[in-house]
This record gives structure tokens, sequence and C-alpha cells, in this order.
């Protein structure tokens, strides 16, 4: 099973969860505009994964386009490396750590689906705040 087969349930499972919050979908990157910043969540692959193995991480991050210089700011796409603020989402969990899920089986990336899609849910994703909620 390849890295990109035992990715799709993941992607899946973060699609379903973020679509509905104005959320759209690039590859692995999740993005959503609000007000005047950019919200991304992207699922990153591990440069260890093997054909039968696969380690995942997610990165949440902020970008906000009024802190980039005007002369660039048209040219300049919101990214995860690029983004004001970042976290790796184990690191907004409860136990504050790295956090890679190893997953070989689509069974394994099924549950690893569920286990990120909660822990964006209870940690990552804001829905009270109003310029939060209400994508452009």
């Amino acid at each position: 099973m390849s890295s990109v087969e035992l990715r799709a349930p993941i992607l899946a499972a973060v699609q379903s969860l973020l679509r509905p919050l104005g959320y759209r979908k690039s590859a692995s990157l999740f993005a959503r505009q609000s007000e005047d910043v950019v919200h991304l969540v992207e699922v990153q692959g591990s440069r260890h994964s093997t054909s039968t193995d696969a380690k995942f991480t997610v990165n949440v991050a902020v970008f906000a386009s009024a802190l980039v210089y005007p002369d660039v700011r048209d040219v300049t796409k919101p990214s995860i490396a690029g983004a004001h603020w970042r976290k790796r989402l184990g690191r907004l969990s409860r136990e504050n750590e790295d956090v890679w899920w190893r997953v070989s089986t689509i069974e394994q990336a099924e549950a690893v689906a569920h286990d990120i899609a909660v822990r964006l849910e209870q940690y990552a994703i804001l829905r009270s705040w109003p310029c939060l909620t209400s994508p452009r």
C-alpha cells in the first residue's frame, strides 16, 4: 500500500471537517480566508515514509496578509512555511508533543484520520469568534 493510498482516508476526514467551515483543499493543504487572515491546515508526510509504512503530522497556521510588505503582497501565497503563526497539531493537543502518526494499513489510516479530525475539532479549529467563522 503506497503512502498516497494511506494518506487518502486522512485527507478525506480532514476535508469532511473543514469544508463546511469554508476551507478549500489544494493537495494536502486546506485554506480558509477570513477577514484579513488565512487559516491553514496541512497534512504533512514524512520523508522517512516507505512504500509499506507512512508517517504523517498535521500543521496548523495563520497567515496575515497585512503583515506582508505591500510590494510583494500580491505574489506572496499563504503557506505553512510563510505563516506568521504555526504549530503542529500535537503541540496544541493535551500531550503538547510533536506527534507523527505511523500507518501501514487502511484500517490504521482510518483510525488515525478519526484521531486527527477529533484533535483538529477540539484543539485547533476556532468556531466561536465571528471573524474566524465567516469565510469571505
